[in-house]
């Protein structure tokens, strides 16, 4: 529908006063043609949330999917201040370059390729522990029902991954390149598999980081 793939990306206030928009979801091909830009993620200090991410104006959004293109991440991009949550039910069909967690430092899309090679797929040496991590990235999502091809991200920190208990089907996501740490599925669905359904062709890896990926 747009296209920014000239270079203009998207900005903190893209969905600027946009409170009313419930749904982000193309058809065949992503709303936004934007591959590789990046979601920036909320203002982190310390504790406190501060609610200036590309999602944070969208306090009705239930669906994205096929938003955009394959953009840049970090784990905060979901995040509201507090017990705020989102009422998002479903992620589908959305691409993501990286997640990443340093907040400060990635948000400037020069400097992703410090930390991964794009072009051949590979992981600068030493900055592993800055990719894939998901620590609390459903925090603010409670309501998340469906992950339908999402989360393939090159690389993935299983000891960091927590599936909320809400999400009742997961198709074709988490399928990584890379992996490290620990995939045990207590951990990774809270304990819990009492709403879950259906699996479906996910959690594959093809390569481990450093030490085999222990299941």
């Amino acid at each position: 529908m747009f296209d920014y793939a000239s270079g203009n990306q998207f900005n903190r206030y893209t969905f600027y006063k946009c409170t009313k928009i419930t749904s982000l979801s193309g058809s065949s091909y992503p709303i936004f043609n934007t591959d590789n830009t990046l979601w920036y993620s909320p203002t982190v200090n310390g504790n406190t949330i501060i609610e200036n991410g590309l999602f944070s104006p969208l306090t009705g959004l239930t669906r994205i999917s096929r938003f955009s293109g394959t953009p840049y991440l970090s784990r905060y991009v979901f995040r509201r201040d507090g017990n705020k949550t989102y009422p998002i039910t479903s992620i589908n069909w959305q691409s993501i370059g990286l997640i990443y967690d340093d907040i400060d430092n990635y948000e400037v899309e020069s400097n992703v390729p410090s930390l991964y090679n794009t072009s051949n797929l590979t992981i600068t040496s030493g900055e592993e522990s800055k990719l894939g991590n998901m620590t609390d990235f459903f925090y603010s999502l409670p309501n998340l029902q469906s992950i339908t091809n999402t989360f393939n991200v090159p690389v993935i920190n299983y000891d960091t991954l927590t599936i909320p208990t809400t999400v009742t089907q997961i198709y074709g996501s988490f399928n990584n390149s890379y992996g490290f740490g620990t995939f045990n599925w207590k951990h990774t669905f809270n304990g819990t598999y009492t709403g879950l359904t259906t699996i479906t062709n996910a959690f594959n890896l093809n390569n481990y980081l450093n030490n085999p990926v222990e299941f």
